[in-house]
């Protein structure tokens, strides 16, 4: 009632269309130092109704200063303070701003930023921000792509329920706080000021706007579709008591924007609020206006941009937005993960999604930056995958099939190449390791497709990705029984070999990146492998049967029903299942009796207790 009989009528403010692009001088006045925003994420703060840069500087929070103190933020500030009481499509408000979006957007870019800045809006700056995304209210064309995330505190997006006229919740709060102010400004400095921009709101040139269901409110875009918005309300409780009567209480919103209205349009379910606390009032003896102040909250409309909590909220979504599109290397980012997520596995290994064994220069800022994805639980002679991406954007794989021994170059790689380099077995090379063979591929972005310099050579091979071990031989490179140099040969890789003393011409070998197996070489032929539960990970084969390690024995019994079971002589808790077909065999080992704990296959003669290798 107070607030409806200070209001003036206003006529609608028409709304303007596009503007064509700011000139310079526009934008060396609305947007100093924009020569020097770098590639770093711009934060615009944007004040609200009956305000200044200065909100932005004070209280617990200081959002200036809390905001620049993220690496790889830089933070300016829009002032429209002395039309701070105007409707947001003033040319010098929403327009404005526009103008104001448009020349650090477009600095960004031409900087090697991403050519989009974040908005954090207080009260009507929230409005104000909307109608300058809007080219039909005297927005700039494409600034609904320069902006990439708009955080909001306390915008009245419906309107400010103290504007309402009527019965109900918030029309108390509005008698209350109304009554107060009429009674003399009693309880100190925080009353004059919730007092001072009730006065304002009610009598400024805006007034009318913030009615609820206003036509100008009605006529005001929303925010385009696509932006992240955050959109922060306050949420305080207001008592009333008379005397010794229970006090009334009603919830206030920030005691000028309720918690509906604030919170319209926000991308977070539920709403992110911040409590203010309880603000106590006592009536003055035979009246039912409140007169004294029993209690003051922690904050309110006026002190969003100020304090802790609503700070603590807007760097925070700063910060996140910041880590997932600002520049800079970071491997962890969204793009790299969504990447990772569209690749089949490889061979039926999955790819690793700890960015921290990631190998990359990934910058969503860059022209052109990679990942090198290794598989998880991987080793140096597993396979990796070339990720390549364009401003953030991901492209395609380097190679159309993953190779292993693949190594970014970062010293060669620039903004618009990424260079990789390769290694890759010879035949006398031992392991991938020690591979003494080397190509490089370049890859450059040529504005629109990534142009390859390099080929792969012809006789690199990748070492096995997938193993099966069997009776009959070791994955589909050979057969039991096979002399080392074929079996070699078939792998691409070479056996390391330990010599067994004087248990006749037979040595235990080893394959680069296969944990866990041993193979057994006997007068230079590949007889037999033993699989051993280990510790360490890597390239662990699966039989042909699936059984693997730590499967229960039921499943060899099924597997191997002409297995004969016997028990250890010499230790009563190990139990061993032996097959044979007369010219193969396979042996599987149980220390507890239940789980399978090692295994071997071969040839017949090679694999048993009398087996000289393994």
């Amino acid at each position: 009632m107070l607030l409806a009989l200070l209001m003036s009528t206003l006529p609608v403010v028409p709304i303007t269309t596009a503007a064509a692009a700011p000139s310079d001088a526009l934008c060396d006045e609305v947007a100093p130092g924009r020569q020097n925003v770098s590639n770093q994420t711009v934060v615009l703060l944007v004040h609200g109704f009956n305000s200044g840069v200065h909100a932005w500087t004070g209280g617990d929070g200081a959002m200036i200063s809390t905001l620049s103190s993220i690496q790889g933020v830089t933070v300016r500030a829009f002032d429209y303070g002395e039309a701070s009481d105007e409707w947001v499509t003033h040319p010098d408000v929403g327009p404005r701003l526009g103008a104001t979006i448009y020349c650090y957007g477009n600095a960004s870019a031409e900087q090697g930023g991403t050519g989009k800045i974040v908005v954090v809006a207080h009260s009507m700056g929230g409005l104000a921000t909307r109608c300058a995304l809007d080219e039909g209210c005297g927005g700039y064309a494409g600034n609904a792509d320069r902006v990439g995330m708009v955080v909001t505190l306390g915008t009245p997006n419906t309107g400010s329920f103290l504007q309402k006229a009527g019965s109900g919740a918030h029309t108390g709060v509005g008698g209350a706080l109304g009554g107060l102010c009429w009674a003399g400004e009693v309880g100190g400095a925080p009353v004059k000021e919730v007092c001072d921009q009730i006065r304002a709101l009610g009598t400024s040139n805006a007034s009318r706007a913030f009615v609820p269901g206003s036509r100008q409110l009605r006529a005001l875009a929303p925010f385009p579709d696509g932006l992240e918005v955050h959109a922060v309300a306050g949420e305080a409780t207001l008592s009333v008591r008379h005397f010794f009567a229970p006090p009334l209480r009603m919830a206030a919103g920030d005691l000028i924007v309720g918690v509906d209205s604030a919170t319209v349009g926000t991308d977070d379910d539920p709403p992110v609020v911040v409590d203010c606390g309880t603000w106590s009032f006592i009536t003055v003896p035979g009246s039912v206006v409140p007169g004294a102040v029993e209690q003051f909250g922690s904050c309110w409309h006026g002190s969003e941009t100020s304090y802790l909590g609503f700070v603590s909220v807007a760097s925070q979504f700063v910060a996140e937005y910041h880590r997932r599109h600002g520049c800079g290397l970071r491997n962890d980012a969204p793009a790299v993960t969504e990447a990772v997520a569209q690749l089949p596995e490889s061979a039926g290994y999955p790819w690793e999604t700890n960015a921290e064994w990631y190998d990359g220069n990934f910058d969503p800022c860059a022209t052109l930056s990679a990942v090198v994805l290794p598989i998880q639980n991987g080793s140096i002679s597993s396979a990796r995958h070339v990720l390549l991406f364009s401003r953030g954007a991901f492209v395609g794989t380097g190679t159309d099939e993953p190779w292993a021994g693949a190594f970014l170059n970062h010293e060669a790689s620039t903004d618009d190449a990424v260079v990789i380099d390769y290694s890759y077995m010879r035949p006398w090379d031992a392991s991938l390791a020690g591979a003494s063979g080397r190509t490089r591929l370049t890859f450059t972005w040529d504005g629109s497709d990534v142009r390859v310099d390099g080929q792969l050579p012809d006789d690199m091979v990748n070492p096995p990705a997938e193993l099966t071990i069997s009776p009959e031989g070791f994955s589909t490179a050979f057969t039991w029984g096979t002399p080392r140099a074929d079996a070699e040969a078939a792998l691409g890789m070479s056996f390391e070999l330990t010599d067994m003393g004087d248990v006749g011409d037979c040595s235990q070998a080893a394959l680069d990146g296969i944990i866990g197996v041993t193979f057994g070489v006997e007068d230079g032929v590949v007889t037999s492998a033993s699989v051993q539960e280990v510790l360490d990970v890597g390239l662990v084969p699966v039989t042909d049967t699936g059984i693997q390690l730590g499967d229960s024995v039921t499943e060899v019994r099924e597997a191997y029903p002409d297995a004969v079971e016997d028990t250890d002589p010499s230790d009563a808790f190990t139990t061993r299942w032996r097959w044979t077909d007369g010219q193969h065999a396979a042996q599987f080992v149980s220390f507890d009796g239940a789980t399978v704990q090692s295994m071997s296959f071969g040839l017949a003669g090679s694999v048993s207790d009398e087996g000289p290798c393994v």
